[in-house]
């Protein structure tokens, strides 16, 4: 049986640029103008409103940028811990492979948040700014 390796930077091209479509289809399909009115309309004024809502659009590029940059880090302490258990065993494993571990297993992150992206676009079309984000996706509330 073929065993097939990719390539780390694969992995995480494919990664960063999921988690970058979640994060752009999250803010213009389900974030939308309509859904800030229907949470802030008791608390706020209309153009208090639209003042949130193009201040998010405005700098929403600041999250696309950070995107890439937490992935890498957060992947490459995921990998530096499992390479310290790996040295506590004695062990050796090159870190290509530790971190290629790491990222294959973020992969998993992602299938809440699809759940939660179709939950909101299908099922549950009417929701406020709160609803969306306390949301247990995989919690036994949910179901």
């Amino acid at each position: 049986m073929p065993q097939y390796k990719l390539n780390n930077w694969y992995l995480l091209v494919s990664l960063i640029s999921t988690t970058s479509l979640l994060t752009y289809a999250f803010s213009h399909l389900l974030l939308t103008r309509d859904i800030y009115y229907n949470s802030f309309q008791d608390q706020l004024d209309n153009t208090r409103i639209d003042e949130l809502f193009d201040f998010r659009t405005k700098y929403e590029w600041i999250s696309y940028i950070f995107i890439p940059i937490w992935l890498l880090l957060k992947n490459f302490l995921i990998s530096l811990c499992l390479q310290v258990g790996l040295l506590l065993c004695n062990t050796k494993v090159k870190f290509s492979d530790t971190f290629r571990i790491a990222l294959t297993a973020e992969f998993i992150f992602l299938v809440p948040q699809i759940i939660r992206f179709c939950w909101f676009l299908i099922f549950k079309t009417d929701y406020t700014l709160r609803h969306s984000a306390i949301l247990p996706t995989l919690g036994f509330e949910s179901f």
